[in-house]
């Protein structure tokens, strides 16, 4: 579903699939999504809630919870400056262990250079932090410097 007022949008949408699974354990997938998106001519900015829960059968097995928000404003013409904050719960739910949470934060600084219609240049900061209590190996930080030149066809 998808509100339009003036430069606002919201929209939501719930999904049910079915996740592919090399071991052919049918996996169920129910996704719920708010998104709120405001726009103008140079600047548009957004915020998005998400939940998703994972399965088999009726049971669940994992449950995760997104935010997202969003920043964008071009600069000049063809210098476009972004930023993204993402948080990530990922909550498990394992028959033989005892109940699991991760937090992972992820934020993106981002300039792109719109040379022409078709070919972007782009630079950008990507920091990734992950968090578990009883996970260790989901506890890490990652830091990403990436470079980009994008044509369309």
């Amino acid at each position: 579903i998808t509100y339009r007022l003036g430069s606002m949008t919201v929209s939501g949408e719930t999904v049910r699939t079915w996740v592919e699974d090399p071991y052919r354990v049918e996996r169920r997938e129910d996704r719920y999504v708010a998104d709120l998106r405001v726009a103008s001519e140079r600047t548009s900015g957004g915020l998005s809630v998400a939940m998703r829960d994972y399965g088999v059968g009726r049971y669940n097995d994992e449950r995760r919870y997104t935010t997202t928000a969003d920043f964008s404003h071009f600069l000049k013409e063809r210098l476009q400056a972004k930023y993204a904050l993402t948080v990530n719960r990922y909550d498990r739910y394992p028959v033989d262990a005892p109940d699991t949470s991760t937090i992972v934060y992820q934020t993106d600084v981002r300039f792109d250079y719109h040379a022409s219609e078709k070919f972007t240049l782009s630079l950008s900061y990507r920091y990734t932090d992950s968090y578990s209590a009883n996970i260790y190996y989901d506890n890490y930080a990652v830091n990403r410097v990436l470079v980009e030149a994008k044509m369309s066809f």
